[in-house]
């Protein structure tokens, strides 16, 4: 299942667009935003329980979400998590880990929620190989995620002349992919 956009270049309001339509109704449910940086999307998306999860406190954009932040490292916190979630997300996350912890966060993130959610680069060619939380150590393609629905969007990053995608997986995924799909092809930049 996969959903492509070219020609689409990327912004936040086709980014809330898309995560919006993943999430689908939020109101009675729970969020584990996971090295979630400022958090400038996920408070908007009106989650009635919301953890946030990054191994630097960066504060959040949104200073009311602050007293649900958690400053850990988001393999270690999963791992030691005593609840599960409706809906992990990880944005612009799982590059800044190397591959082997960017699968384990994926099972983690399988275990302990509903929905996950990844949205990452494509392809991406400057990794480097450190300990800085910052810098990206590893490269993910749409195949990577096989049982998972795919939006792709070869085209967001143009300075960078690099895509990005959405990967996500759930319970009745394919009803949840037609959903999705519905909804955003009444979205202008999806014309």
């Amino acid at each position: 299942m996969r959903l492509e956009y070219p020609g689409v270049e990327g912004n936040g309001d086709i980014y809330i667009d898309v995560l919006k339509a993943i999430c689908g109704n939020t109101s009675d449910k729970s969020m584990c935003d996971l090295m979630c940086y400022h958090a400038p999307y996920t408070s908007q998306l009106g989650f009635n329980e919301r953890t946030y999860v990054d191994v630097l406190d960066r504060g959040l954009d949104d200073k009311e979400e602050q007293k649900y932040f958690v400053n850990s490292d988001v393999i270690r916190f999963l791992e030691a998590a005593e609840q599960a979630w409706d809906v992990t997300i990880c944005s612009d996350g799982i590059e800044h880990l190397y591959l082997s912890k960017g699968k384990r966060l994926i099972e983690l993130m399988e275990g302990l929620s509903d929905k996950q959610i990844i949205f990452t680069p494509t392809r991406d060619k400057n990794l480097v190989m450190d300990s800085d939380p910052d810098s990206h150590k590893s490269s993910w393609t749409p195949d990577d995620f096989e049982a998972y629905a795919i939006i792709e969007f070869p085209d967001f990053h143009p300075t960078l002349n690099q895509g990005a995608f959405f990967a996500f997986k759930c319970g009745k995924i394919i009803d949840e992919f037609e959903r999705v799909k519905n909804e955003l092809k009444n979205k202008s930049w999806a014309i």
